[in-house]
């Protein structure tokens, strides 16, 4: 990201969010998705929060919230397009 790590452990300037605070346990291939009613109570704070400049989405969970239908393929796809969102 270009910053230092002085900068990047500040926490009155950087933050690094979950979809949900409610952990949904693992499946086969890693976690499980976050229970809606969770990610929607979590992901609606976090639209509250004022002076955001940058938000990064990383994950696949949190590119369905954020991107819905205008997502590519799959995340690799996805990522790889990254200038279109």
């Amino acid at each position: 990201m270009g910053i230092s790590l002085e900068l990047f452990y500040t926490p009155t300037i950087l933050a690094i969010l979950p979809m949900g605070f409610c952990y949904p346990g693992t499946g086969k291939s890693g976690d499980l998705s976050p229970r809606h009613e969770c990610a929607s109570q979590w992901r609606n704070a976090f639209n509250m929060m004022e002076n955001i400049q940058l938000t990064l989405i990383i994950g696949k969970y949190v590119q369905d919230w954020h991107l819905g239908a205008s997502q590519k393929s799959n995340l690799t796809e996805t990522v790889k397009a990254w200038k279109e969102y």
